[in-house]
């Protein structure tokens, strides 16, 4: 997996360190890298949540690091809309939006857009 080499590297990470944080060993990380061996599923999930990217990004098959969203397989979004809504702070945020001006929706959005990305940036300085 040569992105997982690629993200461990602009992390400023050695195969050691990440494996540490992923309780493998650095050998463990050394044959994912190189392709002799593939990590487990739960790896797989940990090194991407890890790094704030998609197990296909990290699996090659996708060249947009960014995670899909969450949907499950044959969920609609109006049914996934109301399962988010059902957290009690989600539901306030969507109040609040409804409430307010066209223009203050979108700056509240823009507002949000820009905590993700400081998170994001932030994630993968850290990382």
């Amino acid at each position: 997996m040569k992105r997982l080499a690629e993200l461990r590297k602009g992390a400023g990470l050695t195969q050691a360190s990440l494996g540490r944080l992923m309780n493998a060993a650095q050998n463990s990380v050394s044959n994912w890298e190189n392709g002799t061996r593939e990590p487990s599923n739960e790896d797989l999930k940990k090194l991407a949540d890890y790094f704030g990217v998609s197990i296909d990004y990290l699996l090659e098959r996708t060249d947009d690091p960014d995670p899909p969203s969450e949907l499950i397989q044959g969920e609609t979004e109006a049914e996934r809309l109301g399962a988010l809504l059902k957290d009690a702070e989600l539901r306030e945020l969507a109040e609040i939006v409804l409430k307010v001006s066209p223009a203050s929706a979108k700056r509240i959005l823009e507002v949000a857009q820009a905590f993700l990305a400081q998170e994001q940036a932030s994630r993968g300085k850290n990382a």
